[in-house]
């Protein structure tokens, strides 16, 4: 079974990222985002091949990271969400180290993989249970940290 200690991550989808970002910064009293379009690569969604482009916000708030999500291009969790639910809160992520076991462990669980991609530094999972569709887990699996002051190259 999944042994989760902690909540690393909240994620919030936007239709405008520049309108989220001065939202929840107000909120939340961010100055400082991390501001990125990932090249993702190894994409899959809904079991196939996953060819999507998103738009991404990072900043700290306590120790957790807040992400603010905007779908650019192609089929996606993301854009599947914004299309259905309108904009708001996706996932709630989590670190990991050995991404493919804790993907097994959630299986167990009656979890279902639904996104998953990799971009430089970082590979993530998105799982999601029948019981609560509403509802994703992201599992993230990072070689390397943010450093939410460095700007994005």
């Amino acid at each position: 079974m999944p042994a989760i200690k902690q909540v690393d991550q909240i994620s919030i989808v936007a239709k405008d990222l520049e309108r989220a970002m001065k939202l929840y910064g107000s909120i939340f009293r961010v100055t400082n985002w991390k501001v990125m379009t990932p090249e993702y690569t190894d994409g899959t969604f809904r079991g196939q091949v996953g060819d999507f482009k998103l738009k991404v916000a990072l900043a700290r708030v306590g120790n957790v990271e807040l992400e603010l999500i905007q779908p650019l291009e192609g089929r996606s969790a993301n854009a599947e969400f914004l299309l259905k639910h309108g904009e708001g809160l996706h996932h709630i992520g989590i670190s990991v180290t050995n991404i493919k076991e804790r993907i097994r462990e959630f299986a167990e669980l009656g979890f279902e993989l639904i996104q998953s991609g990799r971009r430089p530094g970082a590979v993530h999972a998105y799982l999601q249970n029948e019981t609560q569709p509403s509802i994703v887990i992201e599992l993230f699996e990072r070689s390397e940290p943010i450093d939410y002051d460095e700007p994005v190259k």
